[in-house]
């Protein structure tokens, strides 16, 4: 037998219930109407649905310092944006797994983020600068500039325990060279 649904006519919804969904209904309006209003998002009707698309903003730069009272220190990675790799700044990570028809370009830059990430868990605090991965032949290279906040013979802990760890996992030796500094280094302040 299917089922009818409630018996009785006098069914009701209990009145904390009803302002509960209500309350959420007016706060979903309140969102929806903000979110037909901006300014950056026009609506493009079609015959069966309809979505938003981004407007083009000219106004916004992608990986650029804002110029303000030139009192907060940056480096030079972070002065030159992304498209001054190669002219005026190297690459973070240098191998030839991006050149045409290398295979394995994924799995590689999965293994730089890795030991990107790696390497900000075992110093975290003493590194001053990005790392720089290099892959010569069979051998992967760290080069880092670390802050003098540890005692030399931890440093030597911490590299020899980066070595063991690493280069049973990527199948290959791995060497760091760590240069120590005083303090961050600053190119310039913006």
């Amino acid at each position: 037998m299917p089922y009818r649904g409630p018996t009785s006519s006098k069914t009701q919804v209990p009145l904390d219930t009803a302002r509960r969904y209500s309350e959420q209904w007016r706060l979903w309006n309140v969102v929806l109407d903000e979110a037909l209003s901006l300014p950056q998002t026009r609506p493009i009707f079609s015959s069966h649905n309809w979505s938003f698309k981004p407007v083009a903003q000219p106004s916004n730069q992608v990986a650029r310092f804002r110029v303000d009272k030139e009192d907060k220190p940056v480096t030079y990675e972070e002065v030159h944006g992304p498209h001054y790799i190669a002219h005026r700044k190297g690459r973070l990570s240098l191998h030839t797994g991006n050149l045409y028809g290398e295979d394995h370009a994924a799995e590689q830059t999965v293994e730089d983020v890795f030991l990107q990430k790696f390497m900000l868990g075992t110093f975290p605090v003493c590194l001053a600068d990005p790392r720089i991965l290099k892959r010569r032949a069979h051998q992967l290279e760290v080069s880092a500039l670390v802050l003098r906040q540890l005692p030399a013979h931890k440093f030597h802990l911490l590299v020899g325990y980066n070595e063991t760890l690493l280069s049973p996992c990527y199948k290959r030796p791995v060497c760091l060279h760590l240069q120590t500094v005083p303090s961050k280094v600053v190119y310039k302040y913006t």
